[in-house]
């Protein structure tokens, strides 16, 4: 970081504030959830946090010391994506058979609302 041009520094150091106030936003979003019953908020809140780690790595901070730390923090970050992805598709199955069973309750008390208000 230190030999990279003022320019790239300067660009660098913008794209790591505007990361900071989406963090934020994130933060404030994530903070409504309950923690311990969603695994997809502690993932998430997870990735954040490696990600925090390797924005601080570009600024010489950090607990992240070379690019092999940066590189195994990736594959954190895929593995617990992977892992999210996993979670999110179960839960869109879910909501998948919901919608089906609700739909057919529906037209069912139509059918019933037809059949029996006449």
């Amino acid at each position: 970081m230190a030999q990279l041009p003022q320019e790239e520094k300067a660009k660098i150091a913008e794209q790591v504030e505007i990361f900071h106030q989406e963090k934020s936003k994130l933060d404030a979003e994530v903070a409504k959830w309950d923690d311990s019953g969603n695994d997809i908020i502690v993932l998430a809140k997870q990735m954040c946090m490696i990600m925090m780690e390797m924005t601080d790595f570009t600024r010489g901070k950090g607990p992240l010391k070379n690019t092999s730390d940066v590189i195994n923090a990736a594959k954190k970050i895929a593995e617990a994506g992977s892992r999210m992805d996993k979670l999110a598709r179960a839960v869109a199955d879910q909501l998948t058979s919901v919608e089906a069973i609700l739909r057919t309750c529906s037209n069912s008390l139509v059918w019933l609302a037809s059949h029996y208000m006449q």
